[in-house]
């Protein structure tokens, strides 16, 4: 499969996000891969196949109001309010049109083209509290990943050795005690909503790849910086180094091979484009 031919469609599907944003004054950030992808390489990381983008909460909860009368027809948005199937926190924005395969879980899954939209959630401004709710989050979040563990979980992914452990003992446990995804979903939604963006020092896009590495002051996010990306400009934190340090280390470096981070995905289907 091509990836740049993926990578220019999920590109459209950014392209109508921003333009529902900007049409609102709703605030947006590219986050992760995507953000490391517009310092480093001005557009995709050449081997990344995904787009994910966050938002202040409030944004986030407006813009999926939004988009679900506003986008083109044949996009949609999914997240576990809006798909009882759905087993992931954030919002996925699909191109109904757009088929893939992914192989990366232990089960292979035909799922339509997507980018991915988090909510930038607040987090206690005192020291303590932040630590106890962030062991909450992080034990509600391995009940999710325990709740669909054959087919949520990339088995394909570099780990350390606990989030290996924890993921060998969720394939015997999954075996005798079935959690509910949806419940595990709402109970994390609560948490995270249970500390107002506004007034925190430190916000999270708790729900990402990353966890806390993507936990920084949220005066990061005051003074958003437009970037290069392929042929648009995107937003992101002006705080670029701090956070790309953060998350990645050495992050102009690129990773060797064998390091590189996809989602596996093996094939792609045009069911409706002219």
């Amino acid at each position: 499969m091509e990836i740049r031919t993926l990578q220019l469609e999920e590109l459209k599907i950014l392209k109508e996000t921003i333009k529902i944003c900007e049409q609102h004054n709703l605030s947006y950030f590219v986050l992760g891969g995507t953000f490391l992808g517009a310092v480093r390489h001005k557009g995709f990381i050449p081997w990344d196949d995904d787009i994910d983008i966050g938002m202040p909460r409030n944004d986030y909860e407006q813009f999926i109001s939004f988009a679900q009368t506003e986008l083109p027809s044949s996009y949609e948005i999914k997240n576990f309010y809006t798909d009882d199937k759905a087993k992931n926190y954030c919002t996925k924005l699909i191109d109904r049109n757009i088929s893939i395969l992914r192989t990366d879980s232990l089960c292979s899954e035909k799922q339509n083209l997507w980018i991915d939209i988090f909510p930038l959630d607040g987090m206690p401004n005192n020291f303590f509290v932040r630590k106890l709710h962030m062991v909450n989050l992080l034990f509600h979040r391995l009940l999710l990943q325990y709740s669909k563990i054959n087919s949520g979980v990339n088995i394909k992914k570099k780990r350390n050795f606990i989030e290996f452990i924890l993921i060998k003992c969720g394939f015997l446990i999954s075996k005798v005690i079935s959690f509910d995804t949806k419940k595990c979903l709402i109970k994390i939604d609560w948490l995270l909503k249970k500390y107002d963006y506004s007034k925190s020092k430190y916000i999270v896009n708790f729900m990402g790849a990353y966890k806390f590495k993507e936990m920084f002051p949220r005066s990061y996010y005051e003074t958003p910086a437009l970037y290069d990306f392929e042929d648009i400009k995107v937003f992101g934190s002006s705080e670029y180094d701090k956070i790309l340090t953060q998350m990645y280390g050495s992050y102009m470096n690129p990773p060797e091979e064998n390091q590189r981070f996809s989602h596996s995905i093996t094939q792609i289907r045009f069911d409706n484009k002219n």
